[in-house]
């Protein structure tokens, strides 16, 4: 049997496309690991939230709503012979009257969170006490009151905000610092309610509902989904400079006064959320409150001035889009290239 030994630099083609093909799959997996490291960098975060008060708008179609099947509207009470009503009102949210004016722009919400919450380090959480501030809805629709048995009926506007009579119960809100750049929130909220009622073909001729004049129970409001950040990643956000005056009970005059904001702002959520890491990219959700047992909702977001400018996230993903664009251009004119046997 004969052995040829072969030597010298022989190149096997098969064998050299192979390992070029390899030395370029080494260099492009080191490359996206330089650009994981970039785009992940850890950001400082604060570590505890200092108490504050949170401006929301209610958008149509955002699940708000309240439900008189379980406390009806007695009887008379819109005019001699009208009958209760059992109706369900769809609402949404209308400008608070402030001073100065137009301060907080659209917002018809103000929620205060009244302690500090302790977040030593990311994965933290804890409890704190939250209060509804004021409050400022309308009706979608006029409702239908019907009197004398559903013989005639008449059409009515309405505005619901707090009672003036007395004071809102205390809730609660659980805060989980799920990421440096904010987390995840549940909370409880009690909300005693003043719904003015004018009448559509007649608007000097008002009624008053007031829950707190009426004796009723506050209206219990759960959220199980909220989410949070430490800053506004450039949407805009309204947040209350202090000392503003706001009408919190609709009587047309601006007699409560707020405070300022905080390093909190619910109903951002960046995404996604892993601790010593900055998110990718932030959006604005609905922060759904509902009753346990079905009477009322109130879906409420961040309240926003007006902008065009992209935001930051939006500017992010525009730059790595073309960046990873830019990228795949040049390796696939390369492999061009290496194909027609121009270059390696």
């Amino acid at each position: 049997m004969t052995f040829t030994i072969f030597s010298g630099n022989l190149k096997i083609p098969e064998l050299t496309e192979k390992i070029d093909m390899n030395t370029r799959l080494r260099k492009r997996r080191a490359l996206m690991a330089v650009m994981f490291v970039l785009t992940t960098t850890p950001i400082l975060m604060a570590t505890s939230i200092s108490p504050g008060y949170d401006m929301f708008t209610t958008p149509s179609g955002s699940n708000t709503f309240v439900q008189f099947a379980n406390n009806p509207i007695p009887a008379d009470f819109f005019g001699p012979g009208s009958d209760p009503f059992y109706g369900r009102i769809e609402l949404q949210g209308a400008p608070m009257n402030t001073v100065p004016p137009g301060i907080l722009g659209p917002t018809d919400t103000v929620i205060r969170r009244l302690d500090a919450a302790t977040l030593p380090s990311c994965g933290a959480g804890d409890e704190i006490p939250i209060e509804i501030v004021a409050l400022n809805l309308v009706s979608v629709s006029p409702i239908t009151v019907t009197f004398n048995g559903g013989q005639f009926n008449e059409l009515w506007d309405v505005n619901g905000c707090l009672s003036g009579s007395a004071p809102q119960p205390t809730g609660t809100m659980t805060i989980h610092h799920d990421c440096d750049a904010g987390g995840t929130f549940t909370s409880q909220m009690f909300v005693l309610p003043n719904f003015t009622f004018t009448q559509v073909d007649d608007p000097q001729n008002q009624r008053i509902f007031d829950f707190g004049v009426e004796g009723l129970p506050p209206i219990e409001l759960d959220n199980s989904n909220g989410y949070w950040t430490h800053s506004d990643p450039s949407f805009n956000i309204i947040s209350s400079p202090g000392g503003v005056m706001i009408d919190r009970d609709c009587d047309g005059a601006t007699e409560t006064t707020i405070g300022p904001g905080s390093n909190f702002f619910a109903g951002v959520v960046g995404s996604p959320c892993y601790c010593g890491y900055e998110p990718y990219g932030y959006d604005l959700v609905i922060t759904d409150y509902q009753n346990p047992y079905g009477w009322a909702g109130l879906g409420i977001m961040p309240s926003q001035g007006q902008t065009d400018v992209p935001t930051l996230s939006e500017w992010g993903m525009l730059i790595m889009g073309l960046f990873l664009l830019a990228f795949g251009t040049a390796m696939f004119v390369r492999r061009g290239k290496a194909a027609i046997g121009v270059g390696s």
